[in-house]
């Protein structure tokens, strides 16, 4: 797999595109000196520490006005046409959509699209031909969200585009080696809330072995700020003067909250025809750690940090991690960092890039294993036969297939299990390696019916390693038949495909209408 077509490599860029802002990396190949891209108009500054330049974030939002116009990142409060949130929306496949002029409605696809093409665009002006491009994803990201990165990509000039889960991007932001030594802690703490995961070394390459999380974020600490100010002022958030501001108050207690990474204490800007009722607007580092305590923010932290390590097995002394290290705006704080470190003894924890680490990871990034190109594990479609009731297994791609494939690696036609079914699934399974055992972990090979190849599972008392494991279950790809399907009656051919970055694409044919209902739809990475 060459870079490009062989085309030189000679500026890379590293994109942190978050749920909340997006950050951009830039890195030149002959120095490798990394920097943030500045975008003005669309960025502001945000401080990432006393002394440090403030690192240039995007919002990760867009705004469509009535005569279609689209605004990057703008401060748009509660206007209509405005899209937020446009990772999450987008991963889920939200159905939701808003306004964009003329009339027009579309989706957090589309609305993702352009905000992203157009960061992309702006980046790489005059750079593209020869512009390497690494966006980070949420760890387990639905292959289909993948999918529509490279194509966003491909739209902005990109041919190729390759995605890196954010924990292993911090881990290469912070420029930790590989090397098969202790774990190390990614603790990310922004807006959406405390994602803590455990990040181990294994055959050169990182891999996450445990990961929890919580729901307490930047915007539920702003609006506890908000009500704190309100109650030092003998307010509260329904009183009828106070109620309709209320949602400015909590930005505004995020920008203060923001200023105190560098200041001691600062004023919460209160809107002026507030200012008679509240006159104690004052907030500093100790009073937001009080509010923070109050609230059990470090009780939260202690608890996933508790339930990540038990999830890798880093119990006790046992694997005692090597390092900590933060990522996300309200890892930021001084008192965020000693309390993690009072939960986490004797392990030093790191701070140094808690907002750009994951964008410089990003854009640091080239995998020993560009070359890796083969699958590791195979992988099967579980089947019930309409006529015996029992389950049976199809081989879709074996454990050493290259990818991109050719051209189509399986072919499946699909029956109904009951009359007037109008869903029809998918269910991906993996089965894991055995060992030194060979491919197909101790499972058989005969030949059905159908003149397919069957996969006969090993004995009940086999281990359950051997086992096939579903592999979408959070992200279920259904066929919808309409109309619905008749029981033992082929329904949908099926075909897949591997891309060049190892996801299996499927594409379906309703054999029914004669239409395809999926064509080319990234299902799931294998590994």
């Amino acid at each position: 797999m060459q870079e490009q077509h062989s085309i030189r490599i000679t500026r890379y860029l590293g994109v942190d595109f978050g749920a909340c802002t997006t950050v951009i990396a830039s890195r030149s190949r002959d120095n490798g000196d990394v920097v943030p891209v500045d975008f003005p108009g669309w960025s502001h500054p945000l401080p990432s520490g006393p002394g440090e330049p403030g690192i240039p974030v995007v919002p990760s939002q867009v705004r469509y006005d009535e005569a279609g116009t689209c605004f990057i990142g703008a401060d748009t409060g509660d206007l209509p046409g405005t899209a937020r949130w446009l990772v999450p929306y987008i991963c889920t496949d939200n159905p939701a959509r808003i306004p964009a002029g003329h009339a027009r409605m579309i989706g957090y696809k589309n609305a993702g699209s352009d905000f992203l093409t157009d960061l992309l665009t702006r980046a790489a002006t005059g750079y593209i031909t020869g512009t390497g491009l690494v966006i980070s994803v949420p760890h387990n990201a639905p292959a289909h969200y993948t999918g529509w990165l490279r194509d966003v990509a491909a739209s902005a000039g990109f041919p190729q585009c390759r995605t890196l889960e954010a924990p292993l991007a911090a881990i290469h932001g912070y420029g930790i080696p590989a090397e098969n030594v202790q774990p190390r802690i990614v603790i990310a703490f922004d807006r959406t809330g405390l994602e803590i995961t455990v990040v181990e070394c294994r055959d050169a390459t990182y891999q996450i072995s445990g990961r929890a999380t919580c729901d307490t974020g930047c915007s539920r600490i702003d609006s506890w700020i908000a009500e704190d100010l309100l109650d030092r002022n003998r307010l509260y958030p329904d009183h009828p003067l106070i109620s309709p501001a209320f949602p400015g108050l909590v930005e505004e207690s995020a920008k203060a909250r923001q200023r105190l990474v560098v200041a001691g204490d600062t004023r919460i800007d209160v809107p002026v025809r507030l200012a008679s009722l509240l006159r104690e607007t004052r907030l500093d580092r100790a009073g937001l750690a009080r509010i923070g305590t109050e609230h059990a923010v470090p009780d939260a932290i202690r608890h996933t940090i508790n339930l990540t390590r038990a999830d890798a097995g880093l119990t006790g002394t046992a694997r005692k991690p090597g390092t900590v290290l933060l990522i996300g705006e309200y890892c930021t704080m001084p008192w965020v960092a000693e309390i993690i470190s009072r939960h986490c003894p004797g392990i030093p924890v790191r701070r140094d890039h808690p907002l750009d680490a994951v964008a410089r990871g990003a854009a640091l990034y080239e995998p020993v294993a560009a070359a890796r190109n083969r699958i590791a594990n195979d992988y099967v479609l579980r089947y019930r036969d309409p006529v015996t009731g029992g389950h049976q297994y199809r081989f879709l791609a074996r454990s050493g297939t290259r990818f991109p494939s050719a051209g189509q690696v399986a072919r499946v036609v699909i029956s109904a299990t009951y009359d007037g079914q109008c869903q029809l699934g998918l269910p991906l399974c993996e089965i894991p390696p055995l060992g030194d055992a060979q491919p197909g972990g101790g499972f058989e090979l005969v030949a059905g019916s159908d003149g397919g190849l069957h996969v006969i599972p090993p004995s009940p008392d086999a281990g359950e390693g051997s086992r096939p494991v579903p592999v979408i279950p959070d992200n279920p790809v259904f066929l919808s038949a309409i109309p619905p399907a008749k029981k033992g009656e082929p329904r949908f051919e099926l075909t897949f495909r591997l891309d060049r970055e190892g996801c299996l694409c499927l594409t379906a044919r309703d054999l029914v209408s004669g239409k395809l209902v999926k064509e080319n739809e990234a299902v799931h990475r294998l590994r």
